[in-house]
């Protein structure tokens, strides 16, 4: 049997998803449905689709930061349902790592011709990002294991999860709230962060070959990026 390919619907309009799910359960699709940002992501690692159709007026963030952290994990066809053409809306999608977009209302044969020109340049086996790699430093996203050259750093669920974020973003300055958003933890203070930033800090900064973290005060924080290879194990 024929594996079929799997596409992951991402609107909070359920009229709108229930007319991409004939759309897509006619070319015969495996459909996947979310409602929101956070639930495309988590849904985007368990289920490696191989395209995401994504609204961009979703009631749980800012478009461009679903976008980067949908494409944080999975390098599949991402096309963006947008309801304005505006030339700084649509250069904001593309920044963010959109593939392409479609006007809303859409019209089914151009949604399909732009769906059939993207997946085909995006082969399944391709679109997994295995690891997450700076300089020395990977990340192993299934695992969740952080290796630095040969040696393997034992870090709890939170720090995981904000080495994670504070790789993906290597090489630039994100905010106190733009990590903390990232790692689902709004909830906390900035010296509540601090704080992790620091247990996190106690567990790495002895290795050489981990990339500098630093602070910048009343700002947030930045990993510099390390151009040098990871060598085999």
């Amino acid at each position: 049997m024929i594996k079929r390919k799997t596409v992951l619907i991402v609107d909070d309009e359920p009229q709108i998803r229930d007319g991409l799910r004939v759309f897509f359960d006619s070319a015969d699709y495996r459909v996947a449905e979310a409602n929101c940002g956070v639930q495309a992501v988590r849904m985007t690692v368990s289920l490696r689709p191989h395209l995401i159709l994504l609204d961009s007026t979703l009631p749980d963030g800012d478009d461009g930061d679903i976008i980067a952290a949908v494409r944080e994990w999975t390098e599949a066809a991402l096309i963006v349902l947008v309801e304005s053409d505006a030339n700084n809306k649509i250069a904001g999608v593309f920044d963010a790592g959109a593939d392409d977009y479609v006007l809303k209302p859409f019209d089914a044969d151009i949604l399909a011709a732009r769906i059939r020109a993207h997946t085909r340049k995006k082969a399944h086996g391709d679109n997994w990002k295995w690891e997450i790699r700076n300089g020395w430093m990977r990340l192993d996203p299934i695992r969740h294991k952080v290796y630095v050259g040969k040696r393997t750093i034992e870090l709890m669920p939170d720090e995981y999860r904000l080495l994670r974020y504070l790789v993906v973003h290597h090489g630039r300055i994100v905010t106190y709230r733009q990590i903390l958003k990232g790692i689902e933890c709004l909830g906390l203070s900035i010296e509540h962060l601090r704080m992790r930033v620091h247990q996190l800090r106690r567990k790495i900064d002895h290795d050489a070959n981990m990339p500098e973290l630093t602070e910048v005060p009343g700002v947030g924080y930045r990993m510099e990026v390390v151009e040098n290879s990871l060598v085999a194990a």
